[in-house]
């Protein structure tokens, strides 16, 4: 049996990314390299729109939200206006070092909680 990628989407909607398996499927070797990248490719699209759903705001130091000043993945100060994204453990870093971190992995950079 092969999947195309929005059969994989379908799936990934009806039950969360981490309970779906490879060996969830009839193998064959090419089918199963096909299933394997398009499961990939639909687990890294559903972080994307759970990343996307995360809060951010533009970096004001006037207006304190938190008591984070810098960014804990680059280690620079937060600037005037750049956008910050917070995450549900109430950590906070610039979205762009953030986003590329939950990309690849999706759990706090710094206490691992999950996204």
């Amino acid at each position: 049996m092969s999947y195309d990628r929005y059969e994989i989407l379908y799936l990934l909607r009806n039950a969360p990314a981490q309970t779906l398996d490879t060996n969830d499927h009839e193998s064959g070797s090419s089918a199963n390299n096909a299933f394997t990248e398009c499961l990939n490719w639909a687990r890294k699209h559903w972080r994307s729109v759970q990343i996307k759903k995360l809060s951010s705001y533009p970096y004001n130091s006037e207006i304190r939200r938190s008591d984070q000043t810098f960014c804990s993945v680059c280690l620079e100060n937060f600037e005037f206006k750049q956008t910050v994204r917070k995450l549900g453990c109430s950590h906070e870093f610039h979205s762009q070092c953030v986003d590329k971190w939950l990309i690849l992995k999706p759990t706090c950079p710094l206490c691992r909680a999950p996204l």
